[in-house]
């Protein structure tokens, strides 16, 4: 008499439930009551179950994957950390650690869009910086900014670290 298969309904039913509640494949198989090992056999196998099986797995992969995709770019709203990392993980080429910066005019991709140059006039950034401590001003609820605040914007030399004292950048 032949030895009961592992490969039943039920434990297929049990490996593909943990699967859809984001087990490791060889959690799952250790649930269903196969060795990770067996289950690596089941979904190589060629019977007209096991691609049934190997299907019914790429599939609730496919939903988990898509739910917890969702999931996290919902929280990227929230978090710019999140969004920063979803970005880096969904596209590597331009929000990875290995994405290049370019300047404009570098690259293919850069010759084909037109680059718009910005100039300021250095009067006009008086006039700004006195806009943004007022507004700042009002925010904290301090008293009057006048020219006097602004000096902090101002260069005043060298600072420490810097390549002019002999420090490093």
């Amino acid at each position: 008499m032949a030895r009961p298969t592992k490969f039943s309904a039920g434990a297929r039913q049990r490996f593909l439930e943990a699967i859809a509640g984001a087990a490791f494949p060889e959690v799952a198989a250790r649930h269903a009551g196969w060795s990770p090992r067996t289950y690596y056999r089941y979904r190589a196998g060629s019977s007209v179950a096991q691609r049934a099986f190997r299907e019914a797995v790429e599939a609730a992969e496919a939903r988990l994957e898509l739910g917890l995709g969702v999931v996290a770019a919902r929280a990227a709203y929230q978090d710019p950390r999140l969004a920063l990392q979803v970005l880096a993980k969904r596209f590597p080429e331009r929000w990875g650690r290995q994405a290049q910066l370019r300047a404009p005019g570098e690259g293919a991709a850069a010759q084909s869009q037109p680059t718009r140059e910005v100039v300021l006039d250095p009067a006009l950034l008086d006039e700004v910086a006195a806009r943004l401590l007022e507004a700042a001003r009002r925010e904290r609820g301090r008293g009057q900014v006048g020219p006097d605040s602004i000096e902090r914007f101002e260069d005043r030399g060298p600072r420490r670290g810097s390549p002019d004292e002999g420090g490093t950048p």
